[in-house]
């Protein structure tokens, strides 16, 4: 019964500090009504499938189920100096090799943010490139900003052999 109420304290606390990071977000990331559907569902199949009698299990099970909810459910974006994303704890512009924009459609635009060049991850947003880069521009971050295609010839960090 300890674990459960450790594992429920520590998923409060992430959900309370994602939340709280909410109300920075200045440019809003499109979720994609498919993405919420497969949580949805998702976390009532598993709660479902997996029902224990027990209520320390129940409790983890219940932990589990937010969880993926929270995934589904909670908004991403932009602040003024940070990502906005569920599980990006340190999401620092200054962190990322480069900031990649490429146009879809229906004035929307993908933004993949590079750690290193075979480690990304992506938000679309409801926004053109244009607006993209200005915002980009505003925050002083245009050195980084790759327009389009990103080139193959990216500098590779290998991480320090110890």
């Amino acid at each position: 019964m300890a674990e459960a109420i450790v594992i429920s304290g520590f998923l409060l606390l992430l959900l309370i500090l994602q939340i709280k990071e909410q109300k920075n977000l200045i440019v809003t990331a499109r979720v994609s009504w498919v993405k919420r559907l497969l949580a949805l569902l998702l976390s009532v199949a598993i709660f479902i499938v997996f029902w224990q009698p027990e209520l320390h299990n129940q409790i983890k099970l219940a932990c589990f189920s937010i969880l993926l909810l929270s995934i589904g459910f909670l908004k991403e974006g932009l602040a003024q100096d940070h990502l906005i994303r569920l599980g990006v704890l340190s999401g620092e512009y200054q962190y990322y090799e480069s900031i990649q924009i490429e146009s879809l459609p229906n004035n929307q635009v993908i933004v993949n943010f590079y750690k290193r060049k075979n480690n990304r991850f992506s938000m679309v947003f409801p926004l053109t490139v244009a607006e993209m880069t200005v915002y980009f521009e505003k925050l002083g971050l245009i050195e980084k900003v790759v327009i389009g295609e990103l080139e193959e010839n990216l500098p590779v960090i290998y991480p320090l052999k110890r």
